[in-house]
């Protein structure tokens, strides 16, 4: 496993008036440590993944050139004025474009379910029309996720069957006799 190292500064390396303004804006009590809450682990995070080379993520954020506001890099502060507060632990910093990097006109709190939806990884299918992620179909078709993902995926299959599944065909009398064959050989090298 890589090495985590520290990058730039941290939220304990703030100046005392910047400490007081985040404290202020993120609604903490005096005594309260500004490096465990919430928005402060979501903004050292943010720079890790993109200024640290020697972190897992590194290889999907800073090495595909995805920045940060040079402004956020140095100060806590601003970034805490342009995003807000962290709303909660359920929620993670989304950027509206995953192409471009993290600054004011492309980031927002976003639940952590509602931002899954938005990952590269993710499928979308065209069908009658309409374009939706492969989930959001499989929940329509009353069909499980990993069914769906696997038939259009992992098999392949065209759309009419993906939705209604492949039909059971009778196999030939020819397709029998093989098989018996087959079988027949596979006990006879035993």
């Amino acid at each position: 496993m890589k090495k985590r190292t520290k990058i730039v500064r941290t939220a304990k390396q703030i100046s005392g008036v910047e400490l007081l303004e985040v404290k202020k804006l993120l609604g903490l009590r005096p005594g309260q440590r500004l490096n465990r809450c919430p928005t402060s682990v979501s903004w050292t995070e943010m720079k890790q993944r993109c200024l640290n080379s020697n972190t897992i993520n590194y290889k999907y954020y800073g090495a595909r050139g995805i920045t940060i506001d040079s402004r956020w890099i140095e100060s806590f502060a601003r970034f805490v004025h342009d995003i807000g507060k962290r709303p909660g632990v359920e929620y993670t910093l989304e950027r509206i474009d995953n192409e471009k990097g993290y600054y004011k006109s492309n980031c927002k709190w976003l639940l952590k379910k509602l931002q899954s939806r938005h990952r590269r990884v993710n499928i979308f299918l065209m069908y009658k029309g309409e374009k939706k992620l492969l989930i959001d179909w499989a929940q329509d078709w009353g069909i499980n996720g990993n069914t769906i993902r696997l038939r259009y995926s992992a098999y392949g299959w065209p759309i009419h069957e993906v939705i209604n599944g492949r039909k059971q065909r009778r196999r030939t009398e020819a397709e029998k006799h093989a098989d018996k064959q087959r079988a027949e050989q596979r006990r006879k090298k035993k």
